[in-house]
């Protein structure tokens, strides 16, 4: 299905195939090799109840040293409505660049949903051409999946500790989102900050020290 929609969209795609006894690590080599930016893989699981990602998508993930995006398709394609729940735009960057290029590519708008404590303003850095929408004082996660029920067709999250997802990537909050919208879903890990990696790196090692 990759290959049929890049060739729709007159992108080049070369497809690889391998043989693998770690497909995690291959994986992180291949994108280390090829100087890749972005990892996308897709997940056909359903969400419900506590089904989480885990096995290689999440090792990928947690370990990639580029962008890495979860893709959950619903169909609907092509995509005219996309939606971005974020709470901050440092943490929440990535989602919202990578709903920005989508839209781009594709003609859609793009509302941003920011959610904001009492007594905080929005922040004003965010892409031209997208509709912002500030929710203050809510629980971020109830507004979100509040939002979602307007009709989206693509629901883009990032990964961010303010989302309350930290230490799993993919944990019952973004369930909701997708339970919720029948709309397909991107789960965005932005590429890490090497400083960020290795402290956590240092806090494994005194942990197991």
């Amino acid at each position: 299905r990759v290959l049929a929609m890049a060739a729709e969209r007159g992108i080049e795609v070369r497809a690889l195939a391998f043989t693998s006894h770690n497909i995690a690590s291959d994986i992180r080599a291949l994108a280390r090799i090829k100087r890749a930016d972005l990892i996308v893989m897709g997940w056909n699981k359903p969400i419900l109840g506590n089904a989480v990602v885990g096995g290689t998508v999440a090792r990928v993930m947690q370990e990639a040293s580029c962008e890495v995006a979860i893709f959950i398709d619903r169909g609907g394609a092509p995509w005219k409505n996309i939606l971005v729940p974020f709470r901050e735009m440092t943490a929440d960057r990535g989602a919202v660049d990578a709903a920005a290029r989508i839209a781009e590519r594709g003609g859609a708008s793009v509302t941003l949903l920011h959610v904001v404590s009492e007594g905080r303003s929005s922040e004003t850095s965010f892409p031209d051409g997208v509709a912002l929408k500030v929710v203050t004082g809510v629980d971020p996660v109830d507004a979100a999946v509040a939002e979602a029920r307007q009709g989206y067709d693509l629901i883009v999250v990032g990964v961010a500790r303010a989302w309350g997802t930290s230490p799993s990537f993919f944990g019952q909050r973004h369930e909701a989102l997708g339970r919720t919208s029948p709309a397909s879903l991107i789960v965005v890990r932005p590429r890490p900050n090497p400083r960020a990696r290795e402290h956590a790196a240092q806090r494994a090692r005194s942990r197991a020290a």
